[in-house]
């Protein structure tokens, strides 16, 4: 996962209440060239915020638990915007569950990006690099919606390669990739793949 140049090193607060969570978040974020400071409380997340924000090196983004708040989101986001000469973007990580509770507080207006959790890293990178740059890094949404309806989207054009070495799961594979519209080559190994890549890239 590499984020756009624009966003690259952008400097980041994770604020995360459970410690093994916020472990992994701060790991996924610095994974991707992100500067990130881990926050274990809402106290000492105002208090890095308005340090750099003093400093006139206000922080680009905070990715900020829900649970760290006790749901008290909007109340935390309104007094950031009143102590803060620099609002971070935020990313809200929220229960699977909270969804109506969030909508209620009405703080949709103030949050860029929500993510349900546990959070995986896909996931993470792509809310990162929509908030920040408005890049959307997911397939469009039609699509999506097509494949929940049991379609088969359009690739028709593609070329891919489908390695497998047991027969049977060639042919499901085979059979689902072309229904697609791809232009599908088998290889039942390694060696095979890497000879069939030669001879297609060497075909002019």
């Amino acid at each position: 996962f590499v984020p756009p140049k624009e966003i690259s090193g952008i400097s980041i607060v994770a604020a995360v209440k459970n410690p093994s969570a916020r472990k992994a978040v701060c790991q996924m974020l610095n994974g991707f060239s992100f500067n990130v400071h881990p926050a274990a409380s809402e106290a000492q997340c105002i208090e890095m915020l308005s340090e750099a924000d003093a400093r006139g090196k206000a922080f680009d983004l905070l990715v900020l638990d829900s649970d760290l708040l006790d749901g008290a989101v909007l109340s935390m986001v309104s007094r950031m915007r009143e102590s803060l000469a620099v609002l971070p973007k935020i990313i809200l990580l929220v229960p699977q569950n909270a969804g109506d509770v969030i909508i209620s507080q009405s703080i949709s207006s103030l949050i860029q990006g929500q993510l349900q959790k546990p959070t995986i890293r896909s996931q993470l990178f792509e809310a990162v690099v929509e908030t920040m740059s408005g890049i959307n890094t997911q397939r469009p949404s039609s699509l999506k919606e097509a494949v929940k309806r049991g379609e088969s989207p359009d690739f028709r054009g593609q070329k891919v390669l489908l390695v497998e070495d047991n027969v049977i799961n060639q042919q499901i594979g085979l059979d689902f990739l072309q229904r697609t519209g791809l232009d599908v080559s088998v290889a039942n190994n390694g060696i095979d793949a890497l000879e069939t890549l030669a001879r297609q890239t060497s075909t002019p």
